[in-house]
């Protein structure tokens, strides 16, 4: 990940300078500014980690990426594309997803106060749950364990994660 000041925002905030010495402002009577705006970007390096992430060491391992990419692609094409697919990504967002995942819970919203199961009973929609057993971020167990509580949910276990869309 990198992190540095905004080069726009300090190329806008130059300009806004650069009028003001034209328009006869005194250079040493200005004041220094400091960056204000910042970037936390996903390099090509860190990129792949969240690839990794996102569908596992054993999908990666078993080689399940060949069940969604075109017959004979190489490995090296398919690695360039996840890394490409995170590259430059704000990392801020990735890291607000995953604060998402880890601090969001039904059973927190009124009028459950903290009872989870008591909301995921609640729940009175059919439910189909598809856990796939590679999946790192919503295990299979945890899965089983709500859709014990959820009136109509039927579980469907996959071997693989499969519902990634590709363009």
């Amino acid at each position: 990940m990198s992190f540095a000041a905004d080069y726009g925002d300090l190329f806008r905030r130059a300009a806004r300078f650069v009028d003001r010495i034209l328009k006869g402002a005194k250079p040493a009577a200005m004041p220094v500014e400091p960056p204000r705006k910042f970037d936390l970007t996903v390099n090509l390096d860190t990129s792949i980690v969240w690839a990794g992430w996102l569908y596992s060491q054993e999908w990666w391992r078993k080689e399940l990426w060949k069940t969604i990419q075109p017959p004979g692609t190489p490995f090296d094409q398919v690695l360039a594309y996840y890394r490409m697919m995170f590259a430059g990504i704000d990392a801020n967002d990735l890291l607000l997803q995953m604060r998402t995942w880890e601090n969001n819970n039904v059973g927190d919203t009124s009028p459950f106060h903290g009872d989870v199961e008591a909301a995921l009973r609640s729940i009175k929609r059919p439910i189909l749950y598809m856990p796939s057993e590679t999946d790192r971020y919503f295990p299979i167990s945890d899965t089983r364990y709500e859709a014990a509580f959820i009136p109509h949910a039927h579980c469907s276990q996959s071997p693989h994660f499969g519902v990634i869309l590709q363009e």
